[in-house]
């Protein structure tokens, strides 16, 4: 195998031996991510129904770079001082399945529409959820409860509904909010982190720094100028 080889491993399949000869004096580095059975079968399911559809057993070492880069996205989550959110860690599992399922686990097999008309009305009750929660710590089960969907299907059903995965429609609307209670009220930046949904201010800190270019201190010194 070569930097950015990808290995995909059906779940029951036998355990493999692996052995690594380094070419370079550079430390061998493998990132392993496992996706739960259970999950990705509810995936397949939802995506093909009662087709059925090929499952290797081990593949080859093949390029693929929409998952190298989901793999790369992962590794640097991991590195971040704060714990990744449950909806962010969500949504790359559901993207990465998504396209490992379409894309290597599929013969010749038409995916299955997703009808949106019926389900706008659950996906609104979900968004006015979201924003009634912005302070909680939001999970992709508790989303889905408020539609009567999986899971899975919901994740997929509110991307292609709103153009946003769930995570990235929170943080949108988490980062609106501290925006707001900056410009308007005098409160502690630990506190406003807290409304939020942030894990403390260092963590507000960060994430409106890189998403917005200037701390919340600044932003707020705006307001007052």
């Amino acid at each position: 195998m070569y930097p950015g080889d990808i290995r995909l491993t059906a779940p029951g399949s036998e355990p493999t031996e692996w052995c690594w000869k380094a070419l370079s004096s550079a430390a061998i580095q493998n990132l392993h991510i496992y996706l739960d059975e259970d999950f990705l079968q509810q995936i397949k399911q939802e995506m093909m129904g009662a087709h059925p559809f090929y499952e290797p057993e081990e593949s080859a070492a093949f390029r693929d770079p929409f998952i190298l880069q989901m793999g790369l996205t992962l590794q640097q989550v991991l590195y971040e001082p704060d714990p990744p959110p449950q909806l962010y860690i969500h949504s790359i599992a559901q993207t990465l399945a998504t396209h490992i399922v379409k894309c290597h686990f599929l013969s010749g097999i038409r995916e299955k529409r997703l009808s949106l008309k019926p389900a706008s009305r659950q996906i609104q009750q979900a968004v006015n959820f979201m924003l009634d929660c912005l302070d909680q710590d939001l999970s992709i089960d508790m989303l889905a409860r408020q539609t009567g969907f999986s899971s899975t299907y919901f994740a997929r059903l509110f991307h292609l509904t709103t153009g946003e995965t769930p995570h990235q429609f929170v943080l949108r609307h988490r980062l609106d909010r501290a925006e707001q209670l900056l410009s308007t009220t005098d409160l502690p930046l630990q506190r406003i982190a807290q409304l939020c949904g942030f894990g403390d201010q260092s963590h507000l800190n960060r994430v409106f720094k890189r998403r917005r270019g200037i701390t919340p201190r600044t932003y707020r010194r705006h307001w007052e100028s």
